[in-house]
């Protein structure tokens, strides 16, 4: 709340008339108060005249202190009516409600901008990274990936260590002149000491023959695996555009049924106030929200209608030949929302201070605080949007526990996660931790080909596989590549 010292003397936005005789008119509140026919005025309090005292000289120290009294009662009724409004308006339960769902619907239309704006910049190339340590009893295990792209060129690099050794993966697709296919090299080391040729039912000397070597996967193999005359038919597949536009497109739809606390058409409703409550350094207003059913359905015509018009709604015309709402089963999903009552609701915890939903947990209704699901936002700085998950449950003597984050950094334009998942109980435990950066660049990727390889058909053959390279080579020129494959398993025909 601001500060502003009041100096009672001052009156900067009014204008004083010249009076006529030598004592001018009082002024109060910024009200010019008549001129008096007497030599002295007659006192003003609230913009009303007093009468005129029968002495010609009033006592001038009840008059100053009159003036105190006056200008104290102003004063506290500026300062405690604007604490009041804070308090019981500003600060009242449905008031923040409301606020918190405007300021989410703000939100919303500002990421689904920024999401259309960014399938407008241009990248060429990208990064990603992750780590990864587990502990499972007395075992420790970790892993380390990185890849780097830039137009066709492609880097990765893959460490992982499973106890007994380290093994390391290595790919680099290079870009070719006048070729649309890269060149492809894999080399796998470190695998010796696992014994994979005799895990696989291969010869074990000529498994481990081909550790540290580099592979080269034929150019044909790849035309191969990528040609799909048959998939350029059935699958049209969605842009990034095509899916930031359909989110930006929805922003009305969901503003005026879910960003909103008007019960004409807001599916949420509150059920219960439970007050203030500080969480991880947070002070909240903690609230049970339930569902207004007869507005959910609505939301779900409404949200249904405005689908068909939008890149989603006439990609899936085009691939399916059905309306979205078919695809969705719109009709379903009513007569699912018509079955909610006041126990289907979730618990929520604003962010007083910020106004933002902080966070919104499902919860086991016989055990609340042991089995939930916890999902929200955590914000440090306007820059960045953080995602979080919570998971917990605990049954049989085992408990679980998921935390997962997600940053946004709209200034650095990465977006970093971490993970951190434990299992416990019965005298063990496990616990896996996960952290990955991304983000899209223009660095450039210079590659150099290895100057000693062997060809994919050469190791095959050195492990005894040459007539499955044949036969894979077949099968893709006949599936239509490794998409075909995948369709015609996957959906058919």
């Amino acid at each position: 709340m601001e500060n502003n010292n009041i100096n009672p003397t001052s009156n900067q936005n009014n204008i004083t008339p010249q009076p006529t005789s030598q004592n001018p008119a009082p002024v109060m509140g910024g009200i010019i108060t008549p001129q008096p026919t007497s030599q002295n005025p007659a006192p003003v309090m609230g913009g009303i005249i007093t009468p005129q005292p029968t002495s010609q000289n009033p006592a001038p120290k009840k008059l100053k202190h009159k003036k105190l009294i006056i200008f104290l009662i102003i004063l506290i009724l500026l300062i405690g009516g604007g604490i009041g409004f804070y308090f019981l308006y500003w600060m009242n339960p449905a008031v923040m409600w409301s606020r918190s769902l405007n300021s989410l619907g703000f939100a919303y239309g500002k990421a689904a901008d920024y999401s259309l704006q960014q399938t407008t910049t241009k990248y060429a190339g990208l990064h990603f990274d992750g780590n990864l340590t587990a502990t499972s009893g007395k075992n420790n295990y970790s892993g380390k990936i990185i890849i780097d792209t830039y137009n066709k060129n492609t880097q990765t690099n893959l460490d992982i260590n499973i106890g007994l050794d380290k093994v390391n993966l290595k790919e680099m697709s290079i870009e070719q002149p006048n070729s649309s296919i890269p060149d492809v090299y894999l080399n796998i080391s470190g695998y010796k000491k696992f014994n994979v040729g005799t895990l696989l039912g291969l010869d074990n000397n000529a498994a481990n023959s081909i550790d540290g070597q580099w592979v080269k996967i034929d150019q044909s193999l790849i035309g191969s695996a990528i040609n799909s005359k048959s998939m350029q038919i059935k699958n049209n597949s969605l842009s990034s555009k095509d899916i930031a536009q359909t989110v930006k497109d929805l922003e009305s739809v969901n503003k005026k049924y879910i960003f909103n606390s008007d019960k004409k058409y807001a599916v949420t409703k509150i059920l219960k106030n439970y007050g203030y409550e500080t969480i991880d350094g947070h002070r909240t207003y903690h609230y049970k929200i339930g569902f207004n059913k007869e507005n959910v359905k609505n939301y779900i015509t409404d949200l249904s209608s405005q689908l068909t018009t939008t890149p989603l709604g006439k990609w899936t015309m085009q691939k399916y030949n059905k309306p979205i709402d078919k695809l969705i089963n719109t009709e379903s999903l009513k007569a699912s929302a018509d079955k909610i009552n006041d126990s289907d609701s979730v618990d929520v915890w604003i962010d007083s201070s910020l106004s933002y939903i902080y966070r919104v947990r499902i919860s086991d209704s016989k055990n609340p605080t042991i089995n939930y699901l916890d999902t929200g936002l955590e914000f440090n700085n306007f820059s960045q949007i953080p995602f979080y998950i919570n998971f917990n449950s605990s049954s049989d003597g085992t408990t679980s526990k998921l935390v997962a984050k997600t940053i946004i950094d709209t200034k650095k334009q990465t977006i970093s996660g971490n993970l951190q998942y434990t299992i416990s109980g019965q005298g063990d435990s496990t616990s896996v931790n996960l952290n990955t950066n991304f983000n899209q660049s223009n660095k450039k990727l210079t590659l150099i080909a290895p100057t000693k390889y062997i060809t994919l058909k050469q190791a095959l053959n050195q492990l005894g596989l040459g007539a499955d390279y044949d036969q894979l080579v077949t099968n893709l020129s006949e599936s239509g590549g490794l998409q075909g494959i995948l369709y015609n398993t996957l959906i058919g025909t």
